[in-house]
């Protein structure tokens, strides 16, 4: 459970939450998505469902745009099983920015990968950050992943902490 907080992340930022578990970084994800309503949990969670208008052609040069931003554009018709972990990761933000978003939420985005596959995802975060002024909250344990934000909050127990580097 989250407890006064009072968070004011700026558009262009990138923000590293840190913590242990069970320390609220989740949830403040969730609630900046709006997978939860604060006070109200995630007992009624709603998905919206975004529908456009383009073309099955318009949508295949979208998705051909996102996957050579994130270098696998000579990967599109490789299967999941096919590809690493570091590519399979490099699929999900190409999935995430293929509708040109202003925020990231970034959940434990390098929890399973070598320190090297780790590295290039947090490369390709800061290029987009830095280069499309992408706002982007990533949660994480790993200190090294965390020193790629610009900024780094702390949460103990739901509460931000007097930890914070900017």
């Amino acid at each position: 459970m989250l407890q006064d907080l009072d968070l004011r992340i700026a558009q262009g930022e990138f923000v590293a939450l840190m913590g242990p578990s069970g320390s609220g970084k989740t949830t403040i994800l969730n609630l900046i998505g709006g997978l939860d309503r604060p006070q109200a949990g995630a007992a009624n969670v709603e998905l919206p469902l975004l529908l456009t208008r383009l073309t099955r052609a318009e949508r295949q040069a979208h998705a051909d745009a996102a996957l050579a931003l994130v270098g696998l554009g000579h990967r599109a018709a490789h299967k999941p099983g096919e590809m690493s972990g570091g590519q399979q990761q490099r699929v999900g933000i190409a999935r995430a920015i293929v509708t040109d978003p202003s925020i990231l939420l970034c959940d434990e985005p390098t929890g399973d990968l070598d320190r090297k596959s780790a590295d290039e995802i947090l490369t390709l975060l800061q290029m987009l950050n830095r280069e499309q002024g992408k706002t982007i909250v990533m949660v994480t344990h790993d200190q090294k992943a965390a020193e790629f934000a610009g900024r780094e909050l702390h949460l103990d127990k739901g509460a931000l902490t007097g930890k914070t580097r900017t």
